[in-house]
């Protein structure tokens, strides 16, 4: 089947209806990187080239599984949902950026902890009423509130 795009009649294919919803992943669960974090370790993972370096940050900000156990009670989640909205392995892909010259940032913890991809006033005042400039009233931020499905990501 195709879709009318509206530009002169042009028709754009359609997915066929057996295709895979686009949320949906194709993970062996037993194979997933450990999600647990220390108590003061880092939330991300920085590596910088030690020789050739370029003017070049491979930046995986939605990489990381982990909730640590400071703020797992405050996290409403469950560990499918963390997994559905971050970006499985792609810190596996670009590991290796250093060694070609490019810096590497690559999150290490989930987006529903903190989402290292935001403005540090990305906040709204539901999440974080006593911020002294919020941003406006998104509930995805730097603290995200909701779930990508509408849910609540915080008790």
């Amino acid at each position: 089947m195709s879709l009318r795009t509206g530009l002169g009649g042009q028709e754009a294919a359609r997915p066929s209806s057996t295709a895979a919803p686009i949320r949906e992943r194709h993970v062996n669960r037993q194979s997933l990187p450990s999600a647990s974090i220390d108590s003061g370790e880092e939330v991300f993972t920085l590596e910088v080239p030690a020789v050739n370096e370029t003017a070049v940050l491979v930046e995986v900000p939605h990489a990381g599984l982990a909730v640590p156990d400071a703020v797992r009670p405050q996290v409403a989640v469950t560990r499918e949902v963390v997994l559905r909205d971050s970006d499985i392995y792609v810190d596996k892909l670009y590991a290796r950026s250093a060694d070609l010259g490019a810096s590497y940032l690559a999150a290490k913890v989930s987006r529903y902890v903190v989402d290292l991809n935001r403005a540090p006033d990305d906040v709204d005042p539901q999440t974080v009423p006593d911020h002294p400039d919020p941003r406006g009233v998104q509930p995805r931020g730097v603290v995200w509130r909701v779930t990508t499905d509408g849910r609540p990501a915080l008790r």
